[in-house]
């Protein structure tokens, strides 16, 4: 159990239910985690802001209780209801994941105000997720961008093979599409006979980068106890940057310049 975690799930959601409008306790949780510096001194400062919180929602559903409107009144405790299970599947999910999601998650402040943050995904995300495809890369990664991403610019082809390859001549074989942030270049080919996909990350730190994809893809190597060999390769590695999945598919995150560079692909 990760208690500054834990906590740390509740308020994102309370949180998010006044996203949209700016309010005091916004200000009162940032003034005190900067004083704080960050790091375990915020669970303090979480919890006192969470509470906070359910007492203002709490306040605010019990005001509207008293409208006439029976319908209204209904539908406001069956809202308030439904909240209260997505809270508990937050804490359910923080509970379940492994070391290395806890980690990584809360060593996720970042190191300079011009480092974005990357959305965390919740647990109704993970829950919709196909259970036989958990551990592929391509199939979590991409449903991740399509649930919490918007296109900023259509997939387009920027390369065709060329007309002496053996396989795919002349045909449209590398893409590209932008998410503001991240591009994603998907290569069918053009160059070898692996189909392998390319995110830039654009104004994100390495480590942030790496804490997302590590909830996203929390599973490590299984070894055996014996002799210490992998018993499934499926998972990260010990050097935190490559992870393999469906025998011969593998990911890599790197550093390049000023950009955060993460492939995949299968080889054949």
């Amino acid at each position: 159990m990760a208690p500054l975690l834990l906590i740390m799930f509740v308020f994102n959601t309370l949180f998010t239910q006044a996203a949209q409008s700016k309010h005091r306790l916004n200000d009162a949780y940032a003034l005190c985690y900067s004083d704080q510096n960050g790091g375990f001194d915020i669970l303090d400062c979480t919890m006192k802001v969470s509470e906070a919180w359910t007492k203002e929602i709490t306040k605010q559903c019990n005001g509207l209780m008293n409208v006439p409107d029976t319908t209204t009144r209904h539908d406001l405790k069956q809202a308030q209801g439904l909240w209260i299970k997505y809270k508990d599947l937050e804490f359910k999910l923080s509970s379940s994941l492994p070391d290395e999601a806890v980690k990584t998650t809360q060593d996720s402040t970042p190191t300079s105000k011009n480092d974005s943050v990357l959305i965390t995904p919740d647990s109704l995300f993970f829950k919709q997720l196909d259970a036989s495809k958990r551990d592929d890369a391509e199939y979590v990664i991409g449903k991740y961008m399509e649930t919490y991403f918007e296109v900023t610019k259509q997939k387009e082809v920027i390369e065709k093979a060329s007309m002496d390859h053996t396989e795919i001549p002349g045909e449209d074989c590398r893409y590209k599409t932008e998410y503001k942030n991240i591009t994603i270049i998907e290569d069918f080919g053009c160059d070898s006979y692996f189909q392998t996909t390319t995110m830039a990350f654009s104004n994100y730190s390495f480590e942030e980068v790496k804490r997302i994809i590590k909830i996203l893809l929390p599973k490590e190597y299984s070894r055996k106890e014996n002799d210490g060999s992998p018993e499934d390769y499926t998972g990260w590695d010990k050097s935190g940057r490559y992870y393999n999945y469906n025998d011969n598919c593998s990911l890599d995150i790197l550093k390049e310049n000023k950009k955060i560079l993460m492939s995949y692909g299968c080889s054949c």
